[in-house]
């Protein structure tokens, strides 16, 4: 006897929801919010309902485009 039929009747239909992905306006609070405070990811994973994995990555991925952006208007004076 196969073993997904001896066990068919133990499993049951859940319900999965997938969170949306999130606004570049919550990326940015993110971000502001972890610069702004000395708080650890839990606090910020409370506050916007998120994973550590997910405030850490929108974290990331603002902060790298401030840089880039910051690198293009600095203006490099040779004397």
């Amino acid at each position: 006897m196969d073993i997904v039929t001896q066990v068919a009747f133990l499993i049951t239909c859940q319900d999965v929801s997938m969170q949306l992905p999130f606004t570049l306006e919550k990326g940015a609070a993110i971000t502001v919010m972890k610069l702004a405070i000395t708080t650890s990811l839990c606090c910020i994973t409370n506050q916007f309902s998120m994973g550590k994995s997910m405030a850490k990555g929108a974290t990331q991925v603002v902060c790298l485009f401030i840089q880039d952006v910051l690198a293009n208007c600095f203006i490099c004076k040779h004397w």
